[in-house]
């Protein structure tokens, strides 16, 4: 894993009217380890919308935890990723899942607005 880091320089501006800036690029090992998230803390988080959205209209909102088969199992490089969950690291399914909470929160306002399914799911879509 690499970081990246951008830099902004502090004269001069680009010829779109932006400060200059150059690319920093550092080995994982290279960055103070208090900078990463505490995946203890994004879990729990993950959980806490698993468990708020558990009584929703909607239905609960869950991490993907089926196993991949059939053409996805072929698409999808198997490097001991059994389940879809398998896919991502704890902070992306933490923001896949607020971001469908979002969506989901969205589509009961535009409902309580007035606006029919239809319209309300076009509108998110």
């Amino acid at each position: 894993m690499a970081v990246v880091c951008n830099r902004v320089k502090k004269r001069g501006q680009s010829q779109e009217g932006r400060p200059k800036s150059s690319k920093l690029y550092l080995a994982a090992d290279e960055v103070y380890p208090n900078i990463w998230a505490d995946e203890t803390i994004t879990l729990e988080r993950i959980h806490n919308i698993e468990y708020a959205s558990s009584s929703g209209p909607a239905g609960p909102l869950t991490i993907p935890d089926e196993e991949i088969t059939g053409k996805s199992a072929d698409q999808v490089p198997n490097y001991g990723m059994a389940k879809y969950c398998n896919l991502f690291l704890p902070r992306q399914l933490l923001l896949l899942m607020s971001l469908t909470e979002c969506i989901r929160s969205a589509y009961v306002k535009l409902l309580s607005l007035c606006y029919n399914q239809e319209t309300a799911r076009a509108i998110l879509t």
